[in-house]
């Protein structure tokens, strides 16, 4: 199967461990012996014209491993390299094998991809190259969708959430996969909505049937695990909350703030309205909330009593004796 380890633990020469490496940028060898390079693919002359080639006949080491197509294009992102002709133009033929990868394995180079500090310029890459379809096919179907202004707010979405999470990276701040996964199946997530919507008396329920009906489909190519699906789906399900919530009681307010996944949620809905969605005054609303010293304390009173509520739901109950009970009915 493609991307299989074949059993070809044999030691060999130098040159024929230069031919088993992906691309020529990755087969330079040090002789401390001569102090001196060797280079036996002309990896120092792609180097120098900055391109990525892959070493061999393009479409046979494709479909060796089809994961070495999106190595390429990482490394083309990570270093402003461009691929080589011929290592470009066999990707048409080749991508269609990434269906054959296991899913878990996708993840991985998923993560590979977009948490490494260049994410977005990864996405113009795969996205440039037909890749990302391979990937993500749902998403990839809105950044085309019929109608133009909501294909530019999907893409928009996925842009917004990948400059983010690498800015966030280079400022050595914490990022994680799930809150880029929301946003680029976002898109996807909200015409299924819709669609439910239309079928259902209860949004309630058409809501996560929807975030059910986009995981199992997005996981056919890229195996989202259970706990990153659980943190998606809070963030998402959290959207229609923030909304719920400006409309009600302070109560209600206190209650969404102090939810854990809060602050992603919030920072969900600025990627939403930076996307193209009108939602000024919400954003000005949990802004405000978040600022005001006086919300801060209240949250933290909130969040004490749901905690003693909990509390006193788990304790256990004491049991009655029988005598009691049995001396109640004698007076």
């Amino acid at each position: 199967s493609y991307g299989s380890v074949l059993e070809d633990n044999h030691y060999g020469t130098l040159e024929d461990d230069v031919v088993r490496r992906d691309f020529t940028i990755n087969a330079l060898y040090y002789d401390s012996k001569n102090d001196e390079i060797r280079d036996y693919v002309g990896a120092l002359d792609d180097i120098n014209r900055r391109i990525i080639r892959i070493i061999g006949d393009p479409v046979a080491r494709y479909t060796e491993d089809p994961v070495r197509m999106l190595r390429a294009a990482r490394f083309s992102a990570k270093l402003n390299m461009p691929l080589e002709a011929d290592t470009e133009a066999a990707i048409v033929a080749c991508r269609d094998n990434l269906r054959a990868v296991p899913a878990a394995r996708l993840f991985d180079e998923v993560q590979k991809l977009f948490m490494s500090g260049y994410g977005q310029t990864c996405f113009d890459v795969l996205q440039q190259h037909g890749l990302f379809e391979a990937l993500f096919p749902d998403a990839e179907k809105t950044i085309h969708y019929p109608h133009a202004a909501y294909a530019q707010y999907a893409k928009n979405m996925m842009r917004i959430a990948l400059a983010n999470t690498d800015e966030r990276i280079a400022a050595d701040k914490p990022v994680t996969i799930a809150f880029l996964l929301a946003a680029i199946l976002w898109p996807v997530y909200q015409l299924q909505y819709r669609g439910l919507l239309k079928e259902r008396d209860n949004w309630h329920s058409a809501m996560h049937e929807a975030i059910d009906l986009v995981h199992i489909a997005a996981s056919e190519r890229v195996a989202i695990p259970v706990r990153l699906r659980g943190m998606i789906r809070e963030i998402w399900a959290l959207q229609a909350r923030l909304e719920q919530a400006a409309r009600g009681n302070i109560r209600k307010m206190h209650s969404v703030l102090a939810h854990p996944r809060f602050r992603a949620a919030y920072d969900f809905l600025l990627v939403r309205q930076g996307a193209g969605e009108d939602l000024a005054d919400l954003v000005e609303l949990w802004t405000a909330l978040q600022q005001d010293p006086d919300t801060a304390a209240d949250v933290e009173q909130y969040r004490a009593e749901q905690s003693e509520d909990e509390e006193s739901a788990a304790a256990p109950r004491k049991r009655r004796s029988r005598n009691s009970n049995r001396r109640k009915k004698r007076d």
